[in-house]
């Protein structure tokens, strides 16, 4: 097998320099986050090793995109926010990750029908529910969209909590802080049917209450493994108020 072949084995269809790109992004970043950060993933096991899937995680930080490359060997390919590619150096971070640009302003039909075809290749697609990153390291109210993208693609969702990266690196802060921990986990695949007989609106909720049962889990486990010190205390602490929120919203009328 020629090393052209090899490489594509990573990624089939895609050129091979492209493939090599994603991999040395993601080389670099597990090397800097590990050192800097003590990253730990956890259930990475959780991830098929082939067959289309969603990703959806919640999203503390521009750290977020990067940490993600490091669940599966598998490349993803990523929905991000349009006006991220206004900002060159990150635009061609992003890219190299393989990022579908989404016009939040508007129903954006293309970017969801690029995502069902990756899809429909086999492929990993990542999404960040909350549509930005999160003002307060809680879980935000997820956007509707996302459960029309569900909806569409038919295939099974696994759920992905990060914690200690909105402490790195706030959506108020400039530049990410040299220090910190990250510890990410990766929730059990939820099968279509599943998300289907819970409705748009449900799925949704059943999503964003994982998620952030496990970032209180993560959270719970840092605190420990810190003595208190990390994450600092915040709103983050107890279930987040969007998925409460949502919770009553569910519950049938008296």
């Amino acid at each position: 097998m020629s090393l052209r072949s090899r490489i594509q084995q990573w990624n089939p269809g895609q050129p091979p320099l492209s493939i090599l790109a994603y991999e040395a992004t993601r080389l670099c970043a597990y090397s800097v986050f590990s050192w800097l950060y003590d990253l730990r993933i956890f259930g990475a096991d959780q991830i098929p090793d082939s067959g289309p899937l969603l990703i959806v995680s919640n999203h503390q930080s521009h750290l977020d995109p990067p940490l993600m490359t490091m669940l599966s060997r598998r490349h993803q390919y990523f929905m991000a926010r349009s006006t991220l590619f206004g900002q060159p150096a990150f635009a061609g971070l992003i890219r190299l990750m393989h990022a579908i640009p989404l016009d939040q302003s508007r129903g954006d039909t293309r970017s969801f029908k690029t995502a069902l075809e990756h899809l429909g290749l086999g492929r990993l697609i990542c999404i960040f529910p909350e549509g930005s990153r999160s003002e307060s390291g809680a879980v935000d109210e997820f956007k509707p969209g996302v459960g029309l993208l569900i909806k569409r693609a038919k295939v099974p969702v696994v759920p992905v909590a990060i914690e200690g990266a909105f402490d790195i690196w706030p959506r108020t802060q400039r530049l990410p802080k040299l220090r910190g921990r990250i510890h990410m986990k990766i929730g059990p695949v939820v099968a279509f049917d599943e998300l289907k007989a819970a409705g748009a609106r449900g799925s949704l909720q059943l999503l964003s209450e994982r998620i952030d049962a496990m970032r209180l889990q993560l959270r719970e486990g840092l605190r420990h493994q810190t003595r208190g010190r990390y994450p600092a205390p915040g709103p983050g602490d107890g279930p987040s108020a969007s998925v409460l929120k949502g919770a009553r919203g569910s519950e049938p009328a008296q």
